[in-house]
């Protein structure tokens, strides 16, 4: 697990990222969190690493807005970019 520190689209963005093994199917998965409220608590969300990412689906799984999760994404597909296949529908002014 990492604490990274990010800065997209005129917002910073104190987030968790890493890797698990998925129990029941053995498939590596990725999460990330943005740490909201001071760093101790936030939405989470997670996916099969290197798999292509919908920002319409993605939406209604996680309590974040569209704008905030294409800088995340963006951001973490720019830092480690064989977590995350292709970032489908998001909007490429906040990336």
């Amino acid at each position: 697990m990492k604490n990274l520190i990010v800065e997209k689209n005129m917002t910073r963005y104190d987030l968790l990222f890493g890797e698990y093994t998925d129990v029941a199917y053995g498939q590596t998965m990725c999460s990330v969190t943005w740490l909201k409220n001071g760093g101790r608590g936030g939405h989470t969300l997670t996916w099969e690493k290197g798999g292509h990412l919908y920002a319409h689906y993605i939406c209604e799984k996680v309590d974040i807005n569209l704008a905030d999760l294409s800088g995340i994404l963006s951001a973490i597909k720019e830092m480690y970019p064989d977590s995350i296949g292709e970032l489908m529908g998001f909007n490429e002014s906040y990336m």
